[in-house]
Order: structure tokens, then sequence, then C-alpha cells
């Protein structure tokens, strides 16, 4: 940021320079002056018009180091706003991959509620409640969410 200022008062100062080269042999106090004023209202302008925050660099936001912090951080998010099919399906599969097969489940469901007509996410929720099962076994929900998905799209 340093160099972008250094740099940036330099090239006000040669613009006002130029502007008021023709009156330096006239009126010497108005070419300073304007060498002065020019680069002082350049200034002010952009501290009033411009984005000096523009100058800082960017602060990011903090990333998860671990998969709880980021589940964490779904939920949250999913807690606001909780239409977010995306999200719980994110969230289920970061649950599966945590093997907390129950919450993935949970998590699911949720998106089946929001997605009835989303081939996909029936077969993943029909899925998580097997995996949920303790047999490993498809309930009469799982099997009849697979059958509305094979009669609305054979190919899936």
């Amino acid at each position: 940021m340093t160099a972008f200022v250094i740099i940036a008062g330099a090239l006000a100062l040669l613009v006002a320079a130029a502007l008021a080269w023709p009156l330096r042999k006239s009126s010497s106090r108005l070419f300073a002056a304007m060498i002065v004023v020019v680069p002082a209202l350049a200034f002010c302008l952009y501290r009033i018009v411009g984005t000096p925050a523009g100058l800082s660099a960017p602060t990011r936001a903090q990333q998860p180091q671990t998969l709880a912090e980021a589940i964490a951080g779904l939920e949250a998010d999913l807690k606001r706003d909780p239409r977010q099919v995306d999200g719980w399906r994110l969230l289920a599969r970061a649950h599966a991959e945590e093997g907390s097969a129950d919450k993935a489940r949970d998590a699911f469901a949720r998106a089946a509620a929001l997605a009835p007509d989303n081939d996909e996410v029936q077969v993943e929720y029909a899925e998580s409640r097997a995996l949920a099962d303790p047999r490993r076994r498809f309930d009469a929900d799982a099997v009849a969410r697979l059958q509305r998905v094979l009669e609305r799209n054979p190919a899936h």
C-alpha cells in the first residue's frame, strides 16, 4: 500500500505541474499554489468519494481448520436460513464423513422436504435412511421414495 501512495502522490504532483506549467512565468505564486492545491484536492476528493479501504489488504474470513468447525459453521448458516437445500446436503455429507449416520439422515431429510421433486436429493435421503438403519436396510419410506424417483425418471 505504501508504494501505491507514493506512486499516486508522485503522479498527482506531475499532473499538477503539467496543469500549472503555463503559469510559471506569469505568476510563480499561482504556479506553486496549484502544485500544492491540486494534489491536496485530489486526495480530499478520494477520501470523500473513493474507497480508501480498498487500499488495505483484503481480510479473509477465518476458514475452518477441522471438519467439526466446518459443521458448526454450516449449522449456524442453516439456523439463519434453513431454506438452503444445498446447505442441508453439504451438512449431511459432512456428518456422513464424520461417521454420524443419524445426523446425516436428519440433514438429508431436511433437504428432501425442501426439494421433493429433486431426484438426486430423494435418492441421497433414501440411501442415508439405509445407512442409519442398524441392519443397513432400506425401510418402506426409502423404498417408496426410490420407486417415485424411478417412476419420474426410469433412467436414474
